[in-house]
């Protein structure tokens, strides 16, 4: 997998397992989520944009959808590659599924504790009620 400054991935599709295994040191590495830094919301870009690509389009809104309610409670703008990429990925989630089915799995992902959030990031199939694909 390429990274890029930081050690941040760039996620290719054909290193997903790679990808997969840096979010959860990443994570492990971060066990206080009662905070929101701008390196949560990354990560939940990052986990968003690898639920797109393993096709699971349900669980990637609902992470976009957290990873925006994360997003408001900070004072960073997210831009450059990592906004286009993440935009690129929701353009792709929004194709997808159909307009009802991603509103509520968005909307599941804005209503999330921080807590509930990195349990869900920790065990990938930990959102109720969401199915992974």
């Amino acid at each position: 997998m390429k990274t890029s400054r930081g050690s941040r991935p760039t996620l290719w599709e054909e290193e997903l397992a790679q990808a997969e295994q840096w979010l959860a040191q990443s994570l492990a590495y971060y066990t206080e989520p009662q905070q929101i830094r701008i390196e949560q919301v990354k990560r939940l870009l990052i986990a968003a944009r690898l639920a797109v690509a393993q096709q699971h389009y349900q669980r990637a809104a609902t992470l976009f959808g957290l990873a925006e309610q994360a997003h408001s409670h900070i004072h960073h703008v997210i831009s450059g590659p990592m906004r286009d990429l993440a935009d690129a990925a929701l353009v792709t989630v929004r194709a997808a599924l159909e307009p009802a089915v991603f509103a509520a799995a968005f909307a599941m992902g804005q209503q999330l504790s921080l807590e509930r959030a990195f349990v869900t990031l920790l065990a990938p199939t930990a959102i109720p009620g969401a199915p992974v694909a």
